[in-house]
């Protein structure tokens, strides 16, 4: 038995459906088991559960021999992560794979970067097998509600990054076909993998794969970082979260990985196709 957190997401919802394809048995622990029914009608098993309260977790574990945590970031995403850790030890979990971040480290700039570095610890002296996968920017971050609908409406695109800074991204679906590979097969325990697209592209070329693949120009506006961080907090976002925000554009990768061809099997998803496969999402 397989038990998947972050089950509605991104990522998780992925990691799914590669294993229902796959034919593995799987829980899922969900806030609200009514908003989760497409799950049950899948096959899959649904336990309500949350991180907050981790007396509700024993139930999810119990008989589970691999599991998948993932959890948004958050001031307390290291006490819950651990929680959730010392609750798969107490249920004889033998495997965790966990969605970390690209560079996790001790000294890394980057608050969250630091944060999954404290659970990769803690899982490391829990005794307990692990993955950890490690993905740098999502391109999914377009898809965010203020992003999608700026290039649907105002054919632009903001961002805190000099314009001909090129950069790396991955797509989600690639993060989720190594995470399904490495909780449906044997041979991943122990292994740090970090998760790339296959290319580096700048805001410009971007733009560019946006205005070919719409059929109009969608440009770009390049702000500085104290500008865009002011821009989040009068969105309402947290302090917190608007500076690990910014932390994010500063420390962007600039390297290319084969891990999802090598792990996954399969060729890792462009920039290019990202747009295609969503374009509804960025037309008015």
């Amino acid at each position: 038995m397989i038990l998947i957190t972050g089950a509605t997401g991104n990522i998780g919802s992925q990691v799914i459906k590669l294993l229902v394809h796959e034919h593995v048995p799987m829980r899922a622990l969900v806030r609200d088991v009514q908003r989760a029914s497409t799950l049950k009608a899948n096959g899959i098993e649904l336990v309500q559960g949350e991180f907050e309260k981790p007396e509700t977790l024993e139930a999810a574990l119990a008989g589970v021999e691999r599991a998948f945590l993932l959890l948004p970031s958050s001031p307390v995403q290291v006490q819950q992560q651990c929680a959730f850790v010392d609750a798969a030890r107490r249920a004889w979990v033998r495997h965790i794979v966990k969605l970390s971040g690209a560079g996790a480290s001790e000294d890394n700039p980057q608050q969250f970067a630091r944060w999954h570095w404290q659970v990769e610890q803690y899982i490391r002296q829990s005794g307990l097998a692990f993955t950890f996968i490690q993905p740098i920017y999502f391109m999914q971050n377009f898809l965010g509600k203020d992003t999608a609908e700026m290039i649907a409406q105002q054919q632009r695109f903001v961002v805190p990054v000099k314009a001909d800074f090129k950069f790396n991204m991955v797509d989600a679906r690639d993060i989720a076909a190594v995470v399904a590979k490495t909780l449906s097969e044997p041979g991943h325990e122990g292994q740090t993998y970090v998760l790339t697209g296959p290319e580096l592209l700048s805001s410009r070329e971007q733009a560019e794969k946006f205005s070919q693949a719409l059929g109009h120009l969608i440009t770009f506006v390049e702000l500085a970082p104290a500008t865009f961080k002011h821009i989040l907090l009068g969105a309402g976002q947290p302090q917190w979260l608007a500076e690990g925000v910014i932390e994010l554009f500063e420390n962007l990768d600039t390297y290319v990985t084969d891990t999802v061809e090598r792990v996954a099997k399969k060729e890792p998803i462009t920039f290019e196709q990202f747009i295609r496969d969503h374009l509804r999402a960025f037309q008015s």
